[in-house]
């Protein structure tokens, strides 16, 4: 059997397992084919933009460190509006409650009531993908 290439690892997040789990179809959809709904889904972008925006926040606190807070803070932020920027394009919403100024104050809310965390945590890494080296002859 010859050897895997860089080109045969596939980086898989929970997103595209889930999907495959659910419905291989709509895998192959979304994520060979890259068709989608005109219909974005609130839910989803809303916690995809919280998501980022915790991540910029310990991105920054990683290479920072805890002090200043408000740097890190503002990362965040910006995260979530670029995140939301991305995800609302091209796409219709339902409005409802989970808007981008919640989101916002979602991570303001999380940094507010973890905010002595910076006593005995280190940040390693804010999120790390793993891959999975798949051959694509399908043995």
């Amino acid at each position: 059997m010859g050897t895997v290439t860089e080109q045969a690892v596939m980086v898989l997040d929970n997103t595209r397992r889930n999907t495959f789990e659910t419905c291989p179809k709509k895998y192959y959809w979304e994520f060979k084919l890259d068709l989608r709904t005109s219909r974005g889904s609130s839910p989803l972008r809303f916690g995809s933009c919280v998501h980022d925006g915790l991540e910029a926040y310990y991105e920054y606190v990683m290479e920072h460190d805890w002090e200043p807070r408000e740097p890190a803070v503002q990362a965040g932020v910006l995260a979530i509006n670029d995140c939301w920027e991305r995800e609302s394009k091209g796409f219709e919403y339902v409005d409802d409650f989970r808007s981008r100024d919640t989101a916002i104050e979602t991570l303001q809310t999380y940094i507010t009531h973890y905010e002595d965390e910076s006593g005995y945590m280190k940040i390693l890494a804010p999120e790390i993908p793993f891959k999975v080296s798949v051959p694509m002859d399908g043995r």
